[in-house]
């Protein structure tokens, strides 16, 4: 804005005008200037490991929008108190193209400031290992999976991690791979597990031990890795899906040994079902069976005596369906993967004996019977190595 005085003016007029020329030249030196903005990570939003929450600090009433090309950000404003928490989603940033530098404006009205965080380093990097054995990293770019019945471990890492595993100490190459055997240290070797504590519904523990990554800026993350059967069936369930053969990781084709001691394993996905002796181990099966619903079902029925509770008298007679799931079993030699034998089994009538109902009217539910797992087993038991 210009101002014009014109001589004409008395000395005191003109060094009025003067004075609001200077207060106006001020205003607008503060309408245009620079304003306060500070940023500051504090953590990752509760449930969620790709959303980073971002204090920031400035100008009450100041719009805030974020420019990075790969993280997002909604559109928020400084509130009254002038600070405000800003949720940044990394989601996009998880390849090892993605950057995590975050750009951020504050604006109110011509007055605006911006700062700039590296998000990568912002935190201190956590880790975790599943009880699937995956490997996962907040704060860094990281995934991979510790291997038990193999003992290895294998990822992706920030070039020059260090990654240490029992008694394995690596680091990532130049493409950030880590691909290695590992010592676990463990009290029972995967071949020696015995395979009532392998096959069963409870996990059992062998061993423990931590996963340490020591990334290139100095900062470590450290996990537990629980040593478990459960994790040991996981791995190798696999190896049994699609038929034999199904060599074990620490078995070489050709020179295997033969067990002693003959045990038999029923493959499902989730779980084995173990046949033979009670000391059987791993090492010992020499057989499994796949084994898989029949085409149809069968129809039947379960028929009751009701009776009340209290009194035992008779209340007459009720049925129930019944479904009976027979299946078909294929036998395979482990280490040949030659087919032993295939075989059809029936589900036996089987009704729940007790059945409660609030009265005589009441339907009862509809049951279903399986093939007894003892019964396929003890098939398979006859053939040998």
């Amino acid at each position: 804005m210009r101002t014009f005085l014109p001589s004409a003016l008395p000395s005191s007029l003109r060094t009025a005008a003067t004075g609001l020329v200077a207060a106006s030249l001020a205003l607008g030196a503060t309408g245009c200037g620079k304003m306060k903005l500070s940023a500051k990570a504090t953590g990752y939003k509760t449930g969620s490991a790709t959303t980073m929450v971002v204090h920031l600090v400035g100008e009450k009433g100041a719009r805030i929008t974020c420019s990075s090309a790969n993280i997002t950000c909604a559109p928020a404003e400084i509130g009254s108190y002038g600070e405000t928490d800003l949720e940044v989603d990394l989601s996009a940033t998880t390849s090892d193209k993605g950057s995590r530098i975050l750009f951020v404006k504050a604006q109110r009205g011509r007055r605006e400031a911006s700062v700039m965080l590296d998000l990568e380093t912002a935190l201190p990097p956590t880790v975790t290992v599943a009880s699937s054995g995956d490997i996962s990293c907040i704060g860094r770019k990281c995934d991979g999976t510790i291997l038990i019945a193999d003992s290895r471990v294998k990822g992706h890492f920030p070039p020059a991690t260090t990654v240490q595993v029992g008694s394995a100490k690596l680091v990532a190459n130049a493409a950030g791979d880590v691909d290695a055997p590992v010592n676990f240290g463990l009290r029972t070797a995967p071949k020696d597990i015995l395979l009532s504590k392998l096959c069963t519904s409870t996990s059992t523990s062998f061993g423990s031990t931590d996963l340490t990554l020591t990334f290139p800026d100095g900062a470590k993350a450290v996990s537990p890795v629980d040593l478990t059967t459960e994790r040991v069936w996981s791995e190798l369930a696999p190896r049994f899906a699609g038929g034999g053969p199904a060599l074990f990781p620490w078995e070489k084709p050709g020179a295997i040994p033969a067990s002693k001691r003959r045990a038999a394993i029923l493959y499902e996905s989730s779980r084995c079902v173990a046949g033979g002796a009670a000391d059987a181990t791993l090492g010992d099966v020499s057989v499994f069976v796949v084994s898989t619903p029949a085409a149809r079902t069968r129809a039947d029925v379960c028929v009751y005596q009701l009776n009340v509770k209290a009194t035992g008298a008779s209340r007459g007679v009720a049925t129930a369906k019944l479904t009976l799931h027979d299946e078909q079993a294929t036998a395979y030699d482990r280490v040949s993967g030659r087919k032993l034998g295939t075989r059809a089994f029936q589900a036996a009538h089987y009704c729940t004996s007790n059945v409660s109902l609030s009265s005589a009217s009441e339907d009862i539910p509809e049951q279903n019977a399986f093939v007894d797992d003892k019964t396929v087993l003890a098939w398979a038991a006859t053939f040998g190595r």
